[in-house]
């Protein structure tokens, strides 16, 4: 099999790229709809079945933040969680300060909090899943299996 983007199977790279695509045209499309003045009644049904603008933009960051330390899960460590932090902010960044040069939508300051308390949580979750996950010891789960066929 050949080594595909991350240095894996070309299978495993497509599947994670694949799902950051489509995590930021379900985040990204939406706006950019709206913007241009297509499906506006829509978009607002669906944001107000998600719970309002605030947790839509909530949970969008954290789609973003989750999708994008998918994208990045060769690299390990708090590396790629900082990684995918500053990844996804500047993306949220972004598509949020595009929007005061839009003349049919309006740029907030909450709007742009909320979706980064959004990435902060995935964020902070991540991170403290990594802390749940890392062996005892500092000893990676191969050495310790490695020890164990030693001594049995």
């Amino acid at each position: 099999m050949g080594s595909g983007l991350f240095g894996e199977s070309m299978k495993g790279s497509t599947l994670r790229i694949t799902l950051f695509i489509v995590v930021l045209a379900a985040i990204f499309l939406p706006s950019i709809a709206r913007s241009s003045g297509l499906w506006v009644y829509e978009i607002y049904r669906i944001q107000e079945q998600l719970g309002g603008d605030k947790l839509t933009h909530f949970l969008a960051g954290g789609a973003l933040q989750m999708a994008t330390l998918i994208l990045l899960s060769k690299i390990k460590g708090l590396r790629r969680i900082f990684l995918a932090c500053l990844i996804a902010n500047l993306l949220v960044l972004g598509e949020e300060v595009s929007q005061y040069f839009i003349p049919s939508r309006h740029f907030e300051w909450s709007d742009l909090g909320w979706t980064f308390l959004g990435t902060a949580t995935a964020c902070v979750i991540a991170g403290f899943l990594a802390f749940l996950k890392k062996p005892e010891g500092g000893e990676s789960e191969n050495s310790r299996n490695s020890i164990a066929l030693k001594d049995g």
